[in-house]
């Protein structure tokens, strides 16, 4: 069975306080679409985004950690770095890349592999500089 405790405490939560999902995107600045994904259990939020949901919303950010299987701030130090959460297509990255990917992931398909294209040659192109440097 997956546990999706992170996701149904923010359902709940919306539910409670009378909030859509849109209205929720707009006090968090997380997009509706991902908040909906995370509430549905479609996507594991990374910790950086637990992080912003606890601050943007007033709520305790050690309280909603757990939920979302990180350890709470200041107990078991480096612990969610030395074993990342695997869900069973991703494993959860360095709050950077993570949140690169919770980003990419609200871009349709079509225009994702546009990017990732354009982000190829922007690589290839900052190699080859760094190289005759």
């Amino acid at each position: 069975m997956n546990e999706n405790k992170f996701g149904d405490f923010l359902r709940k939560y919306r539910k409670e306080y009378k909030c859509s999902l849109r209205e929720m995107s707009d006090k968090t600045g997380i997009s509706f679409s991902h908040l909906s994904k995370i509430e549905r259990g479609e996507y594991n939020p990374s910790r950086r985004t637990v992080e912003i949901i606890a601050e943007k919303l007033n709520l305790d950010s050690n309280e909603l950690l757990p939920l979302a299987g990180f350890n709470p701030n200041g107990l078991g130090e480096g612990l969610d770095a030395f074993f990342p959460k695997v869900d069973k297509k991703r494993i959860i990255f360095d709050d950077d890349t993570q949140e690169l990917i919770d980003m990419l992931q609200d871009v349709p398909e079509e225009k994702r592999k546009e990017m990732l294209e354009y982000f190829k040659a922007h690589v290839a192109i900052t190699t080859r500089a760094n190289e005759e440097d």
